[in-house]
Formats: structure tokens, sequence, C-alpha cells
């Protein structure tokens, strides 16, 4: 009896796994993004501003049906972040009337591998449905580009670089300096091929708002907020940066 019992319970989550695995569709998406990032930079306090930094992300995603209108949907998902972080600093012993500032401009576009664990409200629209979802993401940093531009407002550049930018639980022993955006002076010297992003496991909160076309296409916008502050320390030290990455974005959605 207990051997038949047994056998029963497996055929029948043998034959609950096919109809989900039939019941399951696969999907592929991209699209652009636009992120930036909340930061607080102890060596750039003041006179800094952020802009967005457009990019891109890949990938594809499972649609899982938990009921009649709500379905379980994990992504994995190549993804390219970053922003723009611009610091002017006065230049000691400029004229008062016209003031000359060392400017310096970073551009961050860090790429990362993403999973966002989204669970999916699809009330339907005759043959068509819309899409409300959210859930948490947890993003792996792989690598990315940094570029430098340094400039006198009076017009005269100082430096142009690019660098590779690394993911690392702690600074260790490369200088704080190289880590984001250090403080601007005249005398200002560039010379890290890599320098640290951040640490590279971000988490955060995910959510989408879009329209399925029978079944077939999907078109949704896509939010994530990072909830980790992903700065890394310096030597164990109490994290006194913050980093927090931000993106928005369209995607488009196709299934095969």
């Amino acid at each position: 009896m207990p051997v038949t019992k047994s056998l029963l319970l497996c055929l029948l989550a043998l034959a609950a796994t096919l109809q989900l695995r039939a019941q399951t569709k696969i999907w592929i998406t991209g699209g652009v993004n636009f992120s930036g990032a909340k930061i607080k930079n102890i060596y750039s306090p003041g006179a800094t501003s952020q802009s967005q930094k457009t990019g891109f992300h890949l990938g594809t995603f499972a649609a899982i049906p938990v009921g009649t209108h709500f379905s379980l949907e994990p992504v994995l998902e190549y993804i390219t972040k970053g922003y723009r972080y611009t610091t002017a600093v006065p230049v000691p012993g400029s004229v008062a009337s016209a003031p000359v500032e060392y400017v310096t401009q970073q551009d961050m576009k860090p790429a990362f591998l993403q999973l966002p664990l989204h669970f999916v409200y699809k009330p339907r629209i005759g043959q068509n449905a819309l899409l409300i979802g959210a859930g948490p993401y947890f993003a792996y940093g792989t690598g990315g580009k940094s570029k430098r531009t340094s400039y006198y407002t009076g017009g005269q550049q100082v430096d142009k670089s690019t660098s590779n930018l690394k993911f690392k639980h702690d600074l260790g022993e490369q200088p704080v300096e190289f880590y984001l955006l250090s403080s601007a002076t005249a005398n200002y010297s560039y010379s890290e091929p890599d320098i640290v992003y951040s640490q590279p496991l971000d988490i955060g909160i995910s959510a989408l708002l879009g329209f399925e076309l029978h079944g077939r296409c999907r078109i949704q916008l896509n939010s994530q907020i990072g909830l980790k502050n992903v700065a890394a320390p310096y030597k164990g030290q109490k994290k006194q940066d913050v980093l927090k990455n931000r993106s928005f974005g369209l995607s488009l959605g196709y299934r095969f």
C-alpha cells in the first residue's frame, strides 16, 4: 500500500510538471533604458550635477501561469546602466568677475547580468491583456567602460581618457581617489587603466506596466530602483559613500 501511494504521488507530480511545462511560455525581450544613480560622494560633496545615460537590455523570460489572471515571470537579461557625473571646482586666483572653473565629466557605463522576478497580474481585454507586475531584482556586475574629460571653462582641455570598470567587494589597495570621482584640482592626474564602479551584487525592486497582444507580442515600461548601497568600502572601513542604481526603460517582447 505505501508503495502504491508513493507511485501515485509521483505520477501526480509528473502530470502537474508536464502540464505546467506545457502552459509555460518562453519569450525574448529587448529594448532601451535610461539610467541614473543616487550618489553621495565624500570627495565631491558640492558643485556637482548628474545626468542619465542611455543603454540597452536584451534577454529572455518565462511566463509561468499561476491561476487564471496571474503569472510568475523570471527574467534573465544583459543590461547596461550608468550616469554622467560632473564636478566644477573654482580655480584659485581666477578673476572674480570672470571666474575660471576646472570641470570634470565622468561617464560611467557599467554592465550587469540581471534577474528580475516579476509577479504579474494579467486582466484580459478581449484577446489581449494588460500587464501589471512587480518583484525583486538581483544584478551582478560584469564590466563596463568609463570615459573622463577634464577642461577649464575658458576652453582648455586638460585630460581625456577611457578606463575599464570593474567590480570589487572592497577597494583594497586601490587609492580612494580613483573610486567614482575625486575632488578635481588643476593638477589632477588620472592614469588608472581600471577603476572600481561598485560591489558586484545589486538588489532592488523592479516593476512593469505593459500590454500583451494576442499572447504573442508585448510592449511594456520597466523600472528598477536599487535598494542596496553598492558603494565598495575602503579596506573594510564603514561605507561613507552612497551609490544606488536606478533605471527606467521600454521593452518589446516576442513569443515564438
